[in-house]
């Protein structure tokens, strides 16, 4: 079989290089790289042909017998006009699929997408006007013509069949998987080195994600205003670390620290490697609260577009009072750092029964 690729997400660099000229990939950019890599490792069998706007970056697979690479020259709406004229012109795959909302606009043979989510139908404000157009317009073609999707939940599966009248038959739910990195690869860091690298004290609270609205981080902000003006905490040197690119919409969240006061208590990370990052949740003397261990707590400061696939279970947005009042809870004062779980038996019921829709 020979199977067609969409490779725009691996190579086109959205959030600038990193310090040796690779793409920074985050989200949907990481999940179609690591894709190809482990898809030229594992399958002997089936034959590839990997479209891309651009040549290949250093770090993706090489040209072998059976992983090709087509390099369709980058015009704008490139997978929809200029890939799809290349697939009309010279079609000769028994599948194509496109790691993202979009596909082609011609195909010789059955074409797969994936959808990751429809939080653009449920939270448009959230997006930007351009981005929303093509997701509303051209996911919609797309979904329609696909001979099969793929989503990575069963609430996204969910919504896809609502509000797209798609066959149940037609959309599948494949779990992300974990990347791997050789422990080789990890450094050992004490709290001095953090310090002295990125400028962190302990404790600290910590956040890893894109700057993004969905993402609910100015609230967060907020509750952690509340919290340290709470008290003991008032004078102490409790951080909050946020890790993470910019997305879009951004600018609200990079203002937020000033507005409630707490500027010198949030630090903003966009340059931490994956090597680095589990460093940051090791454990140097303090106690630590992991996030949903065994499933059995959920989380407390949702995004909203976490709300949004949990609307069943937590119809409101958190509130702030209600986040520092939970982290009070766990006596911050004395910790290193701490990701954040809620306590509630009502939550974790609701969090353990909501689980079951994923």
């Amino acid at each position: 079989m020979i199977i067609g690729i969409n490779g725009f997400e691996a190579v086109i660099p959205r959030f600038g290089y990193n310090p040796n000229g690779l793409p920074n990939r985050v989200g949907s950019s990481e999940v179609g790289f690591e894709l190809l890599l482990k898809l030229s490792e594992i399958d002997k069998n089936n034959e590839y042909v990997i479209y891309l706007p651009s040549f290949p970056t250093p770090d993706m697979p090489k040209e072998s017998e059976r992983w090709h690479y087509e390099i369709v020259p980058n015009v704008p709406l490139w997978t929809i006009l200029g890939l799809g004229r290349k697939l009309l012109v010279k079609p000769r795959l028994d599948v194509f699929f496109s790691p993202s909302h979009y596909g082609p606009l011609f195909t010789s043979c059955p074409q797969v997408i994936t959808i990751l989510d429809l939080s653009y139908k449920y939270f448009p404000e959230l997006f930007k006007k351009s981005d929303l157009l093509k997701l509303a317009l051209w996911g919609k073609y797309s979904i329609k013509k696909a001979a099969k999707i793929i989503t990575i939940s069963q609430s996204s599966r969910n919504d896809i069949i609502k509000e797209y009248r798609a066959g149940p038959d037609k959309v599948s739910v494949v779990y992300p998987g974990i990347k791997q990195v050789s422990s080789s690869k990890y450094k050992v860091f004490s709290m001095k080195q953090l310090t002295e690298k990125y400028g962190i004290n302990s404790p600290f609270i910590l956040f890893v994600g894109t700057l993004q609205p969905r993402k609910n981080i100015s609230r967060l902000i907020e509750a952690f205003f509340r919290m340290v003006s709470n008290g003991d905490l008032m004078d102490s040197n409790l951080q909050l670390v946020i890790i993470g690119r910019r997305g879009w919409k951004y600018e609200e969240i990079l203002e937020a620290p000033k507005k409630f006061g707490v500027e010198d208590k949030v630090l903003f990370l966009d340059n931490v490697t994956d090597e680095d990052l589990p460093e940051f949740y090791k454990d140097y003397g303090g106690e630590v609260i992991s996030l949903a261990v065994n499933l059995r707590s959920h989380l407390t400061l949702y995004t909203e577009d976490d709300l949004w696939q949990t609307k069943s279970a937590f119809p409101q947005q958190t509130d702030p009072e209600l986040c520092w009042k939970i982290l009070d809870e766990f006596g911050l004062g004395s910790m290193h750092h701490a990701v954040v779980v809620s306590s509630s038996d009502a939550i974790i019921g609701a969090g353990l029964g909501t689980s079951a829709s994923f």
